[in-house]
């Protein structure tokens, strides 16, 4: 079986039936590392949690003291959650052992990152770093400065500020598939980041995604 987020809720799916078993708008979702059973939604409500136990579940609620709308949401490497928006920045709910709705939140507003023409920014899950995506570049967030950073690790050239890149997944090897447009333009490129594990570096496949460039592979 599988779950499905949709913008008519969490649907649980098995052989040829889907099972509606959450009703509400649905953006993103986030299993919890723990293998708890417990998954995290994101929507135009902020963030919650559901305990899942197949087509059953169990609503632990909603965090309090973060009602914005959910893009995105990402581990760090620590066990923090990260949450995307539109036009307020970022929101990181520290480690935690136990789900409650009174967990704290910590905000990181849009005139927190090196660009200030930005008004998205999503989040993403990877080996190395959290990679914080928008449309003027790529981020990564360093802990020691409790600062943003421009991505200087996968080699894309940000320097105009009119690149966006939605989405970014994570392949099992590190590689990263993406696609990226230029802002105020139609056409798009989807490209495989292949990672080098000796270099700690990436290189680019293209080729093969030049007949689809009229639209985002997601």
């Amino acid at each position: 079986y599988l779950y499905a987020i949709t913008d008519h809720g969490l649907y649980y799916v098995k052989e040829n039936i889907a099972q509606n078993i959450y009703p509400t708008p649905l953006r993103s979702a986030l299993l919890s590392q723990k293998k708890d059973g417990i998954l995290f939604i994101g929507g135009e409500f902020g963030l919650s949690a559901l305990k899942l136990d197949k087509n059953k579940i169990i609503d632990l609620g909603r965090i309090s003291g973060f009602k914005r709308r959910v893009r995105t949401i990402a581990y760090d490497k620590p066990g923090n959650i990260w949450c995307g928006t539109n036009n307020y920045g970022v929101y990181k709910i520290p480690s935690f052992k136990i789900f409650s709705e009174d967990l704290k939140v910590i905000h990181f507003p849009l005139d927190r990152f090196p660009i200030k023409k930005i008004s998205w920014v999503d989040v993403y899950t990877t080996r190395h770093s959290v990679l914080f995506s928008s449309e003027a570049g790529v981020f990564r967030y360093n802990p020691r400065k409790d600062k943003f950073e421009n991505d200087k690790v996968l080699g894309l050239d940000y320097s105009n500020n009119t690149k966006w890149i939605y989405p970014i997944v994570e392949d099992i090897h590190g590689n990263l598939i993406l696609s990226m447009g230029m802002n105020n333009t139609f056409e798009k490129e989807t490209m495989i980041a292949q990672y080098d594990n000796n270099s700690n570096s990436f290189s680019f496949i293209k080729e093969p995604f030049k007949r689809i460039t009229d639209f985002s592979v997601e």
